[in-house]
């Protein structure tokens, strides 16, 4: 019998991260609201995640400390990324955003 996961939220990610959370790059997403809870998961790219831990950190925190986790391959890509995903807002280093950190779960 197969085993069947209850998703408790929807994260929605675009195809350019594909690669980085299959890989186990990605495991963090840092949104403008808070989406999830600890313990919650969520289906991505054929995998489920669990959130690990919710915190909230100025945007620049992000940049400086975390793009690796996020996917991308330097500050100045996820700078870039975060303005094409948020074309209205653009940039604004003091932004507080919630950073969501997750792990793949093995089924």
């Amino acid at each position: 019998m197969a085993t069947r996961l209850n998703t408790d939220v929807d994260l929605p990610f675009r195809d350019y991260f594909r690669t980085t959370m299959r890989s186990g790059q990605k495991q963090v997403t840092s949104r403008t609201r808070r989406l999830a809870e600890p313990g919650q998961t969520f289906p991505a790219f054929d995998y489920h995640y669990q959130i690990i831990s919710v915190e909230q950190r100025p945007l620049w925190f992000v940049k400086r400390a975390l793009w690796w986790y996020e996917g991308c391959e330097s500050p100045r890509a996820f700078e870039t990324t975060w303005c094409q995903i948020h074309e209205k807002a653009g940039w604004t280093p003091d932004k507080p955003v919630w950073v969501h950190h997750f792990g793949r779960l093995q089924l």
